[in-house]
């Protein structure tokens, strides 16, 4: 079967299905591929129960009449016959490129011609001594955030792939200003001025924001409010209250009516909620530990390893404020479009897949006019 220049056919080969956070990703994407008309995509585990794949290679070895006829002295004949099933599954799924996570599984695919492309792994697959080493050389590499490839490899084509990957097309209507303000209006929220949202990751801290607060009032000259969501904030009179408004819940909508994010405390708080914040793009500053890691578009003050701290000291609201200050006076609509365009490309299934799509295209066009890849 050939495909249409239209269509780009893809064949994913990955251990198999495990717990590691880069293995769901490689799923989400693959679903995510199968999504677009201008793509066909198979997913193939090496090994383990069939799942989420199409087919699972070790099944020619375990299941069915070939595993059978490993007991009885027919072992060359067995090989060839599973490897006449393993061509004709591979002329089935007609890959022009084949994407090996964590590079293993060539031996499945040996007598293919299709391109190469490798995604690199941060947590090894428990298999990966089974498989024997992995391949070093592709045509194109997906890459773990800081991470690059082998000295040795050839081809300069790379994407960043974060295990933090995943839809977040709700928060980019978020960027627009005029989003953020109905959303405001409808809880009742100042529209003239700035706002700041602030959460901890155990709903309290509601002092320690009404302080960044009042220090941020003392550098800006525009009228600035704050929306805490969690505890409630404190009563009474007075500079830490005035303009502090608070919600129990923190969903998305309600998370990104601001125009700048302050993640505060000693617990670790959500990373998704924060990297749905930088694909609407807006300024997020913590002074919190994040659940796993943050993107690097995350401004950590201190250290945000937690410490027994329950309270902000002054010092730290003061660099928090400071930061605020500088970064809302930067907020605008080309402003957030722009970051969020660029947090997306790290960290929205979406768009990653669609870039992803355009460097495979690329790569492919590239080496038919005879360019290197």
């Amino acid at each position: 079967m050939t495909a249409s220049p239209a269509t780009t056919r893809l064949l994913v080969i990955s251990p198999r299905q495990d717990d590691r956070a880069e293995t769901r990703v490689l799923v989400d994407v693959v679903r995510a591929l199968r999504r677009r008309a201008d793509v066909t995509v198979e997913l193939w585990w090496l090994r383990g129960e069939r799942d989420a794949a199409d087919r699972v290679v070790d099944e020619l070895r375990t299941d069915g009449p070939l595993a059978f006829l490993d007991h009885v002295p027919v072992g060359p004949i067995t090989n060839l016959v599973r490897g006449r099933v393993l061509r004709r599954w591979i002329r089935s799924a007609d890959p022009d490129w084949i994407i090996l996570d964590g590079g293993l599984g060539d031996r499945a695919v040996t007598h293919s011609r299709a391109r190469r492309a490798i995604r690199m792994t941060t947590t090894p697959s428990p298999d990966v001594a089974a498989e024997g080493a992995p391949r070093t050389d592709a045509d194109l590499w997906m890459l773990p955030p800081e991470a690059a490839a082998p000295a040795t490899a050839s081809s300069r084509i790379q994407l960043e792939l974060s295990a933090d990957l995943v839809d977040r097309g709700d928060a980019m209507p978020f960027r627009s200003s005029a989003a953020r303000h109905i959303v405001r209006r409808r809880l009742g929220l100042p529209t003239d001025g700035h706002l700041v949202v602030g959460w901890s990751g155990d709903g309290q801290g509601a002092e320690d924001f009404g302080r960044v607060l009042v220090e941020l009032r003392t550098r800006l000259d525009d009228p600035v409010a704050g929306l805490w969501l969690g505890d409630e904030p404190p009563t009474g009179s007075g500079d830490v209250v005035a303009g502090l408004h608070n919600r129990p819940t923190r969903p998305l909508d309600v998370r990104l009516c601001g125009d700048a994010i302050v993640l505060v405390g000693a617990a670790p708080v959500d990373v998704a909620e924060a990297h749905d914040a930088l694909v609407a793009g807006l300024p997020v500053i913590s002074t919190a530990p994040p659940s796993t890691t943050f993107d690097r578009d995350v401004q950590v003050l201190g250290d945000a390893g937690g410490g027994a701290a329950t309270s902000l000291p002054p010092a730290r609201a003061t660099e928090l404020a400071a930061a605020l200050a500088v970064a809302l006076v930067h907020v605008d609509d080309a402003t957030t479009v722009r970051a969020g365009e660029r947090a997306a490309e790290r960290l929205d299934l979406r768009t990653w897949v669609a870039t992803l799509v355009d460097a495979l295209h690329g790569a492919t066009s590239g080496a038919d006019d005879g360019s290197a890849s």
